[in-house]
């Protein structure tokens, strides 16, 4: 597991804007045969969930699965869910009322920024939460924060992430179509899954499986298109 002193935090930041959607990582893919696969990108949408595929070797993002909180024109921001590191909540977030709640680990969300942001499962989320998908909702402001906390919101509800994961604009778009990420459906399942350290080898083989399908097609749509032009 992670610790505080790996992640480079010295402290939480909370309030303010979201994390800016330009913030930018890149990752290092390695030596590789290379397989476009330009048909995946029409499946990216914030609630989507990103797995690293095996040619992934940043160790940021190797052998990770990430949400995608945010997509747009301007790029992507998005938290890795299966980094549990051992870390408290009380050790990182300062002035946080005692209970049994603070001594849940903290998660790495991502390599951009040391703040502070949670994951929050509800249908009666708290006040400045922002929708992400079905009923999973981003938090980074202290008030919403302290009030999951004093209502003992467990870890299979309630998550709280140290930095995030940005890509700047068409970078999240050129890393999928070069096979890096398999993109699957998103599931608050997997979003608070009891087992995240496992998380990636449970959820590589159908997020490859999709891959695969959607190459499949794409492959027999040109194919046809060839047919057509020269019938």
């Amino acid at each position: 597991m992670l610790t505080i002193a790996c992640l480079g935090a010295v402290a939480l930041v909370w309030g303010g804007p979201l994390p800016a959607l330009h913030a930018e990582h890149s990752i290092d893919s390695g030596a590789r045969a290379i397989q476009l696969h330009p048909g995946s990108v029409r499946d990216l949408a914030p609630g989507k969930i990103l797995v690293a595929s095996r040619d992934v070797v940043d160790p940021n993002f190797r052998e990770s699965v990430v949400l995608l909180t945010d997509y747009d024109a301007k790029g992507a921001s998005g938290l890795i869910v299966n980094r549990r590191t051992e870390s408290p909540m009380s050790q990182v977030l300062p002035n946080l009322k005692d209970g049994p709640v603070t001594s849940h680990p903290v998660f790495f969300g991502g390599p951009v920024e040391a703040s502070g942001l949670a994951l929050v499962k509800s249908e009666n989320p708290p006040a400045g939460a922002r929708h992400v998908f079905a009923d999973v909702f981003l938090l980074n402001n202290r008030p919403g924060l302290d009030a999951e906390v004093a209502a003992g919101a467990g870890p299979d509800t309630f998550r709280v992430y140290i930095g995030h994961s940005g890509w700047g604009p068409g970078q999240l778009e050129s890393e999928t179509i070069h096979g890096l990420w398999h993109i699957i459906e998103g599931d608050p399942g997997l979003v608070f899954d009891a087992d995240p350290a496992s998380l990636w080898q449970r959820e590589l083989p159908r997020g490859a499986e999709r891959m695969a399908v959607l190459a499949d097609g794409a492959g027999r749509g040109q194919k046809e298109e060839r047919r057509g032009k020269t019938g």
